[in-house]
C-alpha cells in the first residue's frame, strides 16, 4: 500500500518539476500517470463509503492522508 501512495507522489512531484523546467510533454506525461495511480488506489486499496484502507494500519492511514490519495471531504471518514 504505502509503495502505491510514493509512487502516486513521485509521479506528482515529477510532473510539477516538468512543468518548472517548462517541459510540456514530460508534464502532461507525469501528470496524467499519477492520476491513474491515485485512482487505481481509491478503486483498489481505498473505500469511501467506510474510510477504511486496504488493511486499516496506521501507516496505511497517515500515508494515505499525508499523500493526498483522498478527497478534503473524505478526511473525516478516515480519522477514527
Amino acid at each position: 500500500m504505502t509503495d502505491t501512495a510514493y509512487y502516486y507522489i513521485d509521479t506528482h512531484i515529477l510532473s510539477k518539476l516538468a512543468s518548472i523546467l517548462e517541459k510540456e510533454k514530460d508534464t502532461q506525461k507525469y501528470r496524467k500517470l499519477a492520476e491513474e495511480i491515485r485512482k487505481s488506489f481509491r478503486k483498489k486499496i481505498f473505500n469511501p463509503e467506510t474510510g477504511k484502507v486496504e488493511n486499516n494500519s496506521q501507516t496505511a492511514l497517515s500515508c494515505t492522508l499525508y499523500q493526498g490519495l483522498i478527497d478534503n471531504g473524505e478526511k473525516e471518514e478516515v480519522l477514527p
